[in-house]
């Protein structure tokens, strides 16, 4: 009798355990569709990885240059997460309220994942390979919309490594 009450006590912990999995489940799945919409998952993950390679290579140009590595880097990322991803959800939204703009999604999200991906040409740069100026140029122009080609550099000289 002690076993049985004992099995059944497990059977009954163990549904409550997926009633809670599943109630999770159920709020999670049409809040992320809601956010960032149906069919966006794509997009949603590869920024995430985007921002993964970011950091590790930021965490490899840091060890190049004798820079100590800092927790503080590690939650500057997960603060990234975080804020790239309440941008995604306001360029959806946007959209869905505005009828008549169908790009402003896919222009924040460009403008997120040229970010990251300059940040990581030049942190590739900092560690000592070599990176084409040209299209860093070129990526800067797209994301910020501008001819970067004329007036005054944004840059630092030593910003960039170039190995000889």
């Amino acid at each position: 009798m002690r076993d049985t009450v004992q099995i059944v006590k497990g059977l009954l912990e163990g549904i409550k355990d997926y009633f809670g999995l599943k109630f999770l489940t159920s709020f999670l799945f049409p809040t992320f569709a809601f956010l960032f919409g149906v069919g966006n998952e794509k997009i949603v993950y590869g920024l995430l990885v985007l921002i993964v390679i970011d950091f590790v290579t930021g965490v490899g140009a840091a060890k190049r240059l004798g820079h100590p590595i800092q927790s503080r880097s590690a939650v500057k990322s997960a603060y990234k997460v975080a804020v790239y991803g309440l941008l995604m959800s306001a360029g959806h939204i946007t959209e869905a309220i505005m009828p008549g703009m169908t790009y402003i999604e896919q222009a924040v999200t460009s403008f997120l994942a040229l970010t990251e991906l300059i940040s990581i040409i030049e942190n590739a740069g900092k560690m000592g390979f070599a990176v084409p100026q040209r299209l860093l140029n070129q990526l800067q122009v797209w994301r910020d919309g501008e001819d970067r080609r004329e007036g005054p550099s944004t840059r630092r000289e030593d910003e960039i490594v170039i190995p000889k």
